[in-house]
């Protein structure tokens, strides 16, 4: 009997169990959950309201409820932009500078232009044709490069002078005719000392080139030539009556040369018969002859042409290069006879 009534409740149980889970199921595809009622909240107490207080949040509310009923939008609130993040700055490595070399060393012999002005002084300039070795031609040289004054020449380096002998194709005139020392001895106005070592510097007679050099002095006894001392001759303005020899009937002279004489203000045989050694070594120096002057005995002819000793000179020097049966000169060709 009990056993029966155990398997009874065991049946019992299946079968409840069963139910429910069915019910489950048909309640799921079915019907709905009902919402989940929450428990109202515990009333909270309101404070008192003053009067006062009371008339003002209702003064504040109609002002809101004012400020709803106007559709204008409110300014929007500036928002600030984002600040992007500087860039850091990193140096580049720097090679290290090279030395700076240093300046060439002053060298007063190095041929460089001398310093000129764009006008002289005072718009006068000084009368450079005073100094031996300046005519009218380089002056026009000189003033185109701007000098005007003795006391520029006489400030010239030795470099200075090379640039400007070199300018003027003169080979050394510059050194050698002392323009350096001539110019600082005008400059100063020590006119004594000039005339005793450069003459008459072309004084008054300018346009003539009356200049007499008394040459170089003493640098060590070097390039002197007999009595230590080399003379310009002295010229005249002009041929005397309008009419100058024919210097080209001395051996040695040719056109050139005739051209060159002339610009020394020696037109006549007699002012070459009358010259010293030293105003030959001063021509023989000009010209660049080394020597012929003396080799073809310039002087000699001179007196003998001068002195009108036709035969004598034809007997020594032939026929002077006169004429050629058509007539023309015959400069340069002539040879001494012995």
């Amino acid at each position: 009997m009990l056993h029966y009534l155990i398997e009874l409740a065991i049946a019992a149980l299946i079968a409840y169990l069963l139910g429910c889970c069915v019910g489950c199921l048909l309640r799921k595809w079915f019907g709905a959950e009902e919402p989940v009622v929450a428990a109202p909240p515990a009333p909270v107490a309101k404070p008192a309201v003053s009067a006062g207080a009371a008339a003002v949040t209702a003064a504040a509310a109609s002002a809101a409820a004012a400020k709803l009923a106007d559709n204008k939008p409110s300014a929007p609130i500036p928002v600030a932009a984002p600040v992007a993040a500087k860039p850091v700055h990193v140096p580049s490595p720097v090679a290290p500078r090279p030395a700076a070399s240093p300046a060439p060393a002053y060298d007063p012999h190095r041929p460089v232009r001398p310093m000129g002005l764009a006008a002289a002084r005072g718009s006068k300039p000084d009368d450079l044709l005073r100094i031996s070795g300046v005519g009218p031609k380089n002056l026009e040289i000189l003033h185109s490069l701007g000098i005007y004054h003795f006391d520029q020449i006489a400030k010239w380096s030795p470099g200075e002078g090379d640039w400007v002998d070199d300018h003027m194709k003169f080979n050394g005139r510059v050194a050698r005719e002392e323009w350096v020392n001539q110019a600082r001895l005008l400059a100063e106005g020590n006119e004594a000392e000039f005339a005793r070592l450069y003459g008459t510097g072309g004084e008054g007679a300018k346009e003539a080139g009356l200049r007499t050099m008394r040459g170089p002095r003493d640098h060590e006894g070097e390039g002197q030539s007999s009595g230590g001392k080399m003379a310009k001759p002295r010229g005249i303005a002009g041929a005397r009556g309008g009419k100058a020899d024919n210097l080209q009937r001395i051996s040695g002279i040719g056109p050139k040369n005739e051209k060159i004489l002339h610009g020394l203000g020696v037109f006549h045989f007699d002012q070459i018969a009358d010259w010293t050694k030293q105003e030959i070594d001063w021509v023989e120096d000009h010209l660049r002859f080394g020597g012929r002057i003396v080799r073809e005995e310039w002087t000699r002819q001179a007196r003998l042409l001068a002195d009108g000793k036709e035969a004598e000179f034809t007997k020594l020097y032939g026929t002077g290069g006169l004429t050629n049966k058509a007539g023309e000169t015959l400069s340069g060709t002539r040879t001494r006879k012995t």
